[in-house]
């Protein structure tokens, strides 16, 4: 998740107990402890409460951006990567 960035104030901010790298497990932990859930119809006509996984990302997407996960710069690694030859410039 935020591993190569070093980042994991979500872990706090979400009640985690630990970094997580399956966005999967992170979505479905911040559905159960905000309690977002869906209806899905079965294929024997039941209705099922599940936890919507989707509400989630986008919970999740908005606290990035308001900041609430820490500053970061998605793309950070690139910046690493890339040099910069100042014999260009002369």
């Amino acid at each position: 998740m935020f591993s190569k960035t070093s980042s994991i104030r979500y872990v706090e901010f979400y009640g985690l107990s630990e970094p997580s790298d399956d966005i999967f497990d992170v979505l479905l932990h911040i559905a159960k402890t905000k309690n977002k859930t869906k209806q899905m119809r079965g294929f024997d006509s039941s209705v099922k409460k599940i936890y919507d996984i989707e509400a989630s990302g986008q919970i999740m997407i908005k606290d990035f951006f308001d900041g609430k996960l820490g500053k970061s710069m998605l793309d950070k690694n690139l910046f690493a990567e890339k040099t910069i030859d100042l014999d260009e410039f002369v």
